[in-house]
C-alpha cells in the first residue's frame, strides 16, 4: 500500500473515530434525556415528548435542505473556499428557518396556557434555527477535519444540558424542559463554534453560490428526508396495528438500537472528507479504500452490537424496568440488523462521492417501501420479533442490490472478505446469542468472545498484510504527535 493510501486510512480513521464520540454522546445522552422524562413524569409525558421530538428532527431536517451533508463535501474538496461556504450555508438555514419556526408558535396557540404542549411548542419554536446552525456549524468542522473540537465541545455542552434538565425535572419541570436542554446544548456549542468558524476567509469560488450549494445540497437533502422516515417507520405504523402497549415495547429495543445506529452515522461523515478527496482524483485504489471502510466498518459496529446482544436484558431492565421484558429479543435483532445497515451505509456514503447522489436516493426510498411492505406483512402475524427479523432481512436484500451496484458501477469490491466474511461471522454469533438465556452473563460472553475469536482465525477478518498496514498508521500518527519535553 503506497504513503498516500496509509496517509488516507489514518484520516479515516481519525475522523471516524471523533465522529464516533460524537455519537456516542448524542445517542447516549439522548437516551439519558427519553429515560429521565419517563422516570420522572411517566408514560404519557414520555409519549408526548416522543411525539414532539420526532416532528421537531424532521422539520430540522427539511429546514437544512441537506446542506450539511453538501458542506462536508464541498469544504473538504475545496478548504480554499470553506468562509463562503459557511457564509452561504448559514445564510440558507437561517431563511428557510423561518417557516417552522412561525408554525410552532402558532401551533402553539391551539393548547391552553400551562399545558405543557403549549410550552414545549414554544420553545421549539426558538430551538429550530438554533438547530440549523448548529448542524451547520459541525458540518464545517467535519469538512475541515477538525474532529476533536467538535467532539469536546459537544461533551461538554452535553453534559451542562444534562445537569440543568435534571435539576428542572427534580424541581417539577415539565416535558418542555427537555426541549430547553437540547436548546442550551445547540446554543451553548453555536455560542463556541461560529466565532472560530467566521474567522475562516470569505473567499469566493465561481460555483460557491446560494444557488450552486442549493443544487449540490438537494439529493443530500432527499436521502436525510427517506433515512429519518425509515427510522421512525416502526413509531408511526405499529401503534395502528399492534396498539400503543407493544408499539412502547418496540420503541423500547428501538432506543437502544439507535446508540449503535447514530455511532454508525458519525462514523459515515467521518469517512466523507477522505471519500470526497478520492473521488476527485481517477485511480485503481478507490475499490481497495471501499473495501477496506466496508469491512473496519463492520468488524468495529459489530462488536459494539456484540456488546449491546450479550447485556440486551441488564440493558432493557435497568433502563425501562421488568414491564419491558418483550423488548430484548427484537433488541438483539435489531442491532445486528444495524450491522447490515452500517456497512450498506458506506456504500450509499460511495455512491455520494462519485457524484452518484441520485441512484444512492433511488435505494434508499426503495428501503423505505421494502420496511413499510415488511412492517406491514408481519406484524399482526408474528409480533414484535417477526417485525424485527424482517427490518434484518429487507436490510440484507437492500445490502445486496448496493454492493451489486458499487462493483458494476463505481469500483471493484472484494465483497467476500470485505462485506461476506465479517457480516457472517456478526450474524452467526447473534442466532447463537439468541439461543442463550438472557440471564447467563458467563455463557453469553463466554460465546460471543470465543465466536469473534474464532471469525478472526478461520475466516482471516484482519489478515497479516492488513494488521502492518494499521501498525503503519498508528507508528506514523505517533510520529506525528508533539514530543514532551
Amino acid at each position: 500500500m503506497t504513503e498516500h493510501a496509509v496517509g488516507t486510512a489514518r484520516n479515516i480513521l481519525r475522523n471516524s473515530a471523533a465522529m464516533f464520540l460524537v455519537g456516542i454522546f448524542a445517542k447516549g445522552m439522548g437516551l439519558v434525556i427519553a429515560v429521565l422524562v419517563a422516570r420522572f413524569l411517566g408514560p404519557s409525558a414520555t409519549g408526548l415528548f416522543a411525539l414532539l421530538f420526532s416532528i421537531a428532527v424532521l422539520c430540522e431536517t427539511l429546514t437544512t435542505l441537506g446542506v450539511p451533508d453538501a458542506l462536508v463535501r464541498e469544504i473538504a474538496a475545496r478548504p480554499e473556499s470553506g468562509g463562503h461556504l459557511i457564509r452561504t450555508a448559514v445564510k440558507i438555514v437561517l431563511v428557510v428557518s423561518i417557516l417552522p419556526t412561525v408554525a410552532f408558535l402558532v401551533a402553539s396557540f391551539w393548547f391552553e396556557a400551562g399545558d405543557p404542549t403549549r410550552s414545549s411548542l414554544r420553545v421549539l419554536s426558538v430551538s429550530t434555527p438554533v438547530a440549523a446552525l448548529f448542524t451547520i456549524a459541525s458540518a464545517a468542522l467535519q469538512g475541515l477535519e477538525r474532529m476533536f473540537l467538535l467532539t469536546w465541545i459537544t461533551f461538554v455542552t452535553r453534559v451542562v444540558s444534562l445537569v440543568w434538565l435534571f435539576y428542572a425535572l427534580w424541581q417539577g419541570g415539565h416535558v418542555e424542559s427537555a426541549f430547553v436542554s437540547r436548546l442550551v446544548f445547540q446554543l451553548g456549542a453555536v455560542v463556541i463554534l461560529l466565532p472560530i468558524l467566521w474567522r475562516y476567509p470569505d473567499v469566493r469560488s465561481a460555483d460557491s453560490g446560494v444557488r450552486n450549494l442549493l443544487f449540490r445540497s438537494f439529493p443530500f437533502a432527499l436521502n436525510k428526508i427517506l433515512n429519518d422516515l425509515v427510522m421512525r417507520m416502526p413509531a408511526l405504523i405499529l401503534p395502528a396495528i399492534l396498539g400503543l402497549a407493544k408499539s412502547g415495547l418496540f420503541d423500547a429495543a428501538e432506543r437502544a438500537r439507535n446508540a449503535v445506529a447514530m455511532a454508525m452515522q458519525a462514523t459515515m461523515l467521518g469517512m466523507m472528507p477522505a471519500l470526497a478527496r478520492n473521488f476527485s482524483d481517477t485511480g485503481e485504489r478507490s475499490g481497495q479504500l471501499i473495501s477496506y471502510s466496508a469491512k473496519y466498518v463492520a468488524i468495529c459496529i459489530g462488536l459494539v452490537a456484540t456488546g449491546i446482544a450479550v447485556l440486551a436484558s441488564w440493558i432493557i431492565r435497568l433502563l425501562y424496568g421488568d414491564h419491558f421484558v418483550a423488548a430484548i429479543l427484537p433488541l438483539q435483532i435489531l442491532v445486528w440488523a444495524q450491522v447490515v445497515i452500517a456497512v450498506d451505509a458506506v456504500l450509499r456514503q460511495t455512491m455520494m462521492a462519485a457524484r452518484h447522489e441520485y441512484s444512492a436516493v433511488r435505494r434508499t426510498l426503495m428501503g423505505l417501501i421494502v420496511q413499510f411492505g415488511v412492517i406491514v406483512l408481519a406484524a399482526r402475524p408474528l409480533g414484535l420479533v417477526g417485525v424485527s427479523v424482517g427490518m434484518l432481512l429487507a436490510a440484507i436484500v437492500l445490502l445486496s442490490v448496493d454492493v451489486a451496484f458499487v462493483h458494476r458501477r463505481v469500483a471493484s469490491l472484494r465483497t467476500g472478505s470485505a462485506v461476506v466474511a465479517p457480516l457472517s461471522a456478526s450474524l452467526l454469533i447473534g442466532t447463537a446469542l439468541a439461543l442463550i438465556d438472557y440471564d447467563d452473563l458467563f455463557m453469553r460472553t463466554v460465546v460471543a468472545v470465543a465466536g469473534w475469536a474464532l471469525a478472526f482465525v478461520f475466516l482471516r477478518l484482519i489478515p497479516r498484510e492488513e494488521l502492518a498496514i494499521l501498525q503503519r498508521i498508528v507508528v506514523a500518527r505517533r510520529a506525528q504527535s508533539p514530543t514532551k519535553g
